[in-house]
């Protein structure tokens, strides 16, 4: 199957998904997926005893696609992050979704969805074994590989092939996300929502340094000086436990520091990981010299530990720029440093190129009965579609997978409220990528633990390091080439 490059996503040019998805030009048209209606009142009744009216004949239930009346179906969703717990329970991320569900419920679907417990992969893996799984799932991204090389995904190129309203509507997904679907021509999953990480910024601290706010383009040696100057104006390292910067050594920065400057985390046809590059090594000793030769990033825990030091908080006004994601949190984070007008989103910097993640979950239907996979489909294509999608998305703040999305009430509204959004917008649309692997999920940790351990200490080899988990990466491949059948 033909792979989406990275820069024919970023350039909106042709995405071939298993020969579903057309080339799309200028702005897609979305087809918009109605939610069922009842279908025409049934024939009269028999005739009563004198006196009596014969009954009405019951109402025909009709699906999404206009089918005839079908036997109620039950189907069920798990979630990684949450279960329904009842009204005014916490739990953010499931309430926008259960609004759905329950819209869903009260529309004379023969279709009846329900929101189950809390599921881990492993958890679900032996669940499934014993035909006791759910039917949708919505993992990270990453780790939606593992059902699809184990079987347990319904291969979505059965339902949209028969489905053109539902194909037509692809070309309106981001094609960087929409290539995380698929593998060797099986269609595994949809994009659910995606999200960045860029630094959250007190403006407040910049301010006290002269500073203005950074602007998308400034480069990575602009960053050094500019965090030097909020460094020493705002704090003196580790004698006062204020930082300039945090955040950036965490996994997602290193791969985004890769793309800047050039490199790439696998090779073209994802046979080989190479972010152990020239590339890589130069984003990896960056980082490390923000920590110890530069000494204006929050240092790594276990230092602190040994310096009887508490870790610092930007929601304690301890640390000026710190990297976080697009979440409702930026409202919270916002009123504990003095409001929305003392909170800016940093664009990410550019070396050879910008490049910002976008990672997120995507929905996943398993292999069930008949039934329950048309059943599971039906309610896919609803929740999936703008509007729907729009709901949620801005229940939990993170970003649409579908560029229509932007131009819904409900986005809109959320981006009124918190206009410092427009910056994560800006990545997704602009600069955002994707990086996919069946086994990215492993791949990810792999290279998160091996760079955690190097930025622990001042005398590291990163090259060495990366190599390291470059070659351990490689073996997982090989081991993944020959057992996949595709």
């Amino acid at each position: 199957m033909a792979r989406i490059s990275r820069r024919q996503s970023l350039a909106g040019g042709a995405a071939v998904l298993g020969g579903l998805v057309a080339a799309a030009c200028g702005e897609p048209t979305v087809r918009y997926v109605g939610q069922p209606q009842a279908g025409p009142a049934g024939p009269a009744g028999p005739a009563g005893a004198k006196g009596e009216t014969g009954a009405q004949g019951a109402q025909g239930a009709q699906g999404a696609q206009g089918a005839a009346a079908k036997e109620p179906v039950t189907v069920t969703l798990w979630g990684t992050w949450f279960d329904w717990r009842g009204e005014g329970t916490t739990g953010e991320r499931i309430i926008g979704l259960k609004q759905l569900f329950d819209q869903w419920n009260q529309s004379g679907s023969h279709v009846y969805a329900e929101i189950g417990g809390k599921g881990t992969p492993d958890k679900i893996i032996t669940a499934y074994a014993a035909n006791q799984g759910p039917d949708f799932y919505d993992p990270n991204y990453m780790d939606s590989g593992l059902f699809g090389q184990n079987g347990m995904l319904m291969d979505l190129n059965d339902f949209i092939k028969a489905d053109k309203e539902y194909a037509d509507s692809l070309a309106d997904y981001f094609p960087f996300l929409l290539e995380t679907s698929s593998w060797a021509g099986q269609f595994w999953s949809l994009p659910w929502y995606t999200n960045a990480d860029l630094p959250y910024t007190n403006v407040a601290h910049l301010k006290e340094s002269g500073l203005e706010p950074l602007k998308l383009g400034y480069t990575w040696d602009d960053l050094v000086e500019y965090l030097k100057k909020l460094q020493t104006t705002h704090g003196v390292g580790m004698e006062t436990n204020k930082w300039a910067m945090g955040g950036i050594t965490h996994q997602v920065q290193f791969w985004n520091l890769l793309l800047q400057n050039g490199g790439e985390i696998y090779n073209a046809d994802g046979t080989k990981a190479v972010f152990n590059s020239p590339e890589g090594v130069e984003a990896g000793q960056y980082i490390h010299d923000l920590l110890y030769k530069h000494q204006v990033h929050v240092p790594h825990g276990d230092v602190l530990k040994e310096r009887g030091v508490d870790s610092p908080s930007f929601r304690q006004g301890q640390i000026s720029m710190f990297y976080e994601t697009s979440a409702l949190r930026i409202k919270t984070w916002a009123e504990d440093i003095g409001g929305l007008q003392n909170m800016y989103v940093t664009p990410s910097p550019t070396k050879k190129q910008a490049f910002a993640g976008n990672f997120g979950r995507n929905w996943l239907i398993f292999k069930s009965t008949p039934e329950r996979q048309e059943a599971a489909w039906e309610l896919t294509r609803w929740l999936t579609s703008t509007e729907q999608n729009a709901h949620y998305v801005a229940s939990i703040a993170f970003l649409p997978a579908r560029r229509s999305i932007f131009e819904t009430m409900k986005w809109k509204a959320l981006q009124e409220q918190v206009p410092q959004f427009q910056t994560f917008v800006d990545a997704v649309l602009n600069y955002g990528y994707r990086p996919w692997h069946p086994n990215l999920g492993a791949h990810y940790r792999a290279v998160g633990a091996a760079m955690g351990t190097t930025f622990k200490t001042p005398n590291v080899s990163i090259k060495d390091t990366l190599d390291e988990a470059a070659n351990a990466i490689n073996v997982d491949i090989e081991k993944f080439q020959a057992s996949f059948k595709g």
